[in-house]
């Protein structure tokens, strides 16, 4: 429910917020129902979900997504404890939501379609550990947290209406600590502090 009411105050926030800054003129306008709007689907680290967007001015674009489930391991099938020792990892229990400003800064042909991404992931994840027989021994858990988002995508239009996307960046998850069985816990190393998203997504403008 957390993650909810801040999904719905940001996208509040943002729509008020681009249509004082069209002017009162633009107010009662027909087109501007749907026009700005896009849903899609994507696949990627994150998981498996859907995504809203809304065009604030014609090159920057504001998106709100969901997504969780089952994923490769981005860090490798296994992760090693100082002091502890090394586990598998299964990265099944994904759930995220991400907010997300899209800005393309070029306007010729062929670089339109790339734009520059910044947000935040409001994740509450978690890694299973388990042992090389699968018994499992503990997690890593990344929220509930709201972390920020850095990357860059390249969005090109099939048609007036269909698009594809790909999106390639990081998420800072900072300090990171495995959980074992017992309620302990051990800080994980540098390289846990970023979780790698790389997304493949169809969206249909309206």
């Amino acid at each position: 429910m957390k993650t909810l009411r801040i999904l719905a105050v940001t996208a509040a926030v943002f729509a008020a917020g681009s249509t004082f800054a069209q002017g009162p003129s633009l107010l009662g306008d027909p087109a501007l129902s749907l026009s700005n709007v896009s849903v899609g689907v994507e696949a990627g680290t994150t998981g498996y979900g859907v995504n809203f967007g809304y065009d604030v001015t014609p090159n920057t674009s504001l998106n709100i997504g969901w997504a969780g489930g089952n994923v490769p391991n981005v860090h490798g099938d296994s992760i090693s404890i100082a002091g502890v020792g090394k586990f598998k990892t299964n990265y099944s229990q994904l759930q995220n939501t991400s907010v997300v400003i899209k800005y393309a800064p070029f306007t010729q042909q062929y670089l339109n379609a790339v734009n520059l991404q910044f947000g935040t992931y409001i994740q509450d994840s978690a890694y299973r550990l388990s042992t090389k027989n699968g018994a499992q021994v503990g997690k890593v858990s990344t929220g509930p947290a709201v972390d920020p988002y850095l990357g860059f995508g390249i969005a090109p239009k099939i048609n007036a209406h269909w698009g594809v996307n790909l999106d390639l960046g990081a998420i800072y998850n900072g300090k990171l600590k495995a959980e074992d069985g017992s309620g302990n816990e051990v800080l994980l190393g540098d390289r846990y502090r970023w979780y790698p998203v790389a997304k493949a997504g169809l969206s249909y403008h309206f």
